[in-house]
């Protein structure tokens, strides 16, 4: 597929055709945190590190929610909610 073919299809891609393309826990038709980051504006506050703290936080709650509680994602949730915290402390707001 050349770029022109390639920009042409992209112009035409739907949210599901991204998603369907995308890894088999997408292609299910339940809603997925993508959708809910797709659909939020992170507030304007929000530094990059914060807003990736706390959709990985969404993610790993979520993987939970369906999959049952593990102390890997446990910790991983820990450690985001951490680097939320200290990323806001060091803007002097937390």
């Amino acid at each position: 597929m050349d770029v022109r073919e390639l920009l042409k299809r992209l112009d035409t891609m739907t949210w599901d055709d991204c998603k369907q393309a995308g890894s088999e826990h997408y292609k299910t038709g339940q809603v997925e945190p993508i959708d809910l980051y797709e659909s939020v504006t992170p507030h304007p506050s929000l530094n990059a590190l914060q807003v990736k703290a706390l959709t990985d936080n969404i993610k790993y709650s979520y993987r939970m929610l369906t999959r049952g509680m593990n102390a890997k994602d446990t910790g991983k949730i820990i450690h985001y909610a951490i680097l939320a915290y200290v990323s806001e402390k060091k803007k002097g707001k937390a």
